[in-house]
């Protein structure tokens, strides 16, 4: 078990922190905070919070094993992580969408050379609408810096600006992915326990009736 205290400012939300993890509290003095289940590391703990006299927060991180739990609280749990890895894959796909789009951006630069220059091409107006027009400049693109604001750059600047985009969105992918197998690592433990406990009460029930019979 791990106890602590932190200095507590009353009427103030109260920012903690816990192996990386935030959490916003606003608490009064003498107010428990009880059975708030954390997960870190595939582990399962309970957080307890209580704020004493002195405008002192103490607050006790145990762990907690999954058979001890539930079924109703294996429930809970195992709704709220296939929640968060709903979100989780749910963020990977978003991320890796606009990575795709900036991988597609940067090899389109290809057909910006010398030998292209004065070529008749389609510029694409909407998705499905394309007029016809000629390649004058193959040196400066327009790029699209967010919230509709563009800048003009040269075409090794911009290759550059594509790969750090593409660059940090493959860091926040890499950097999700060990979490969202985490959650559903968790997922299928608390799947297994729950599975126990049914059996278990299945068993008790058998041998209920069996013996009510008799």
């Amino acid at each position: 078990m791990l106890v602590n205290k932190i200095k507590y400012l009353p009427n103030n939300p109260c920012a903690l922190v816990l192996k990386g993890i935030a959490f916003m509290l606003p608490l009064s003095r003498g107010q428990y905070v009880t059975s708030a289940l954390l997960q870190w590391k595939g582990r399962l703990f309970n957080l307890e919070i209580l704020v004493l006299e002195g405008s002192f927060l103490t607050f006790s991180i145990m762990a907690v094993n999954l058979t001890e739990l539930s079924l109703p609280q294996l429930e809970g749990l195992k709704t709220q992580l296939e929640q968060e890895t709903e979100f989780l894959t749910s963020s990977i796909g978003q991320l890796k969408v606009v990575q795709t789009k900036y991988v597609e951006a940067k090899d389109s630069l290809s057909v910006l050379n010398k030998s292209n220059a004065g070529k008749e091409l389609l510029v694409p107006l909407t998705s499905s609408m394309y007029v016809p027009g000629t390649l004058n400049d193959v040196e400066h693109v327009l790029v699209d810096v967010g919230t509709g604001y563009y800048v003009e750059k040269n075409v090794n600047d911009t290759k550059e600006f594509f790969k750090r985009k593409i660059d940090f969105l493959t860091k926040q992918i890499e950097k999700i992915q060990p979490a969202l197998q985490e959650k559903y690592g968790m997922k299928q433990a608390v799947i297994e326990v729950m599975n126990i406990k049914i059996q278990q009460l299945q068993s008790q029930q058998a041998s209920q009736s069996g013996t009510t019979k008799a």
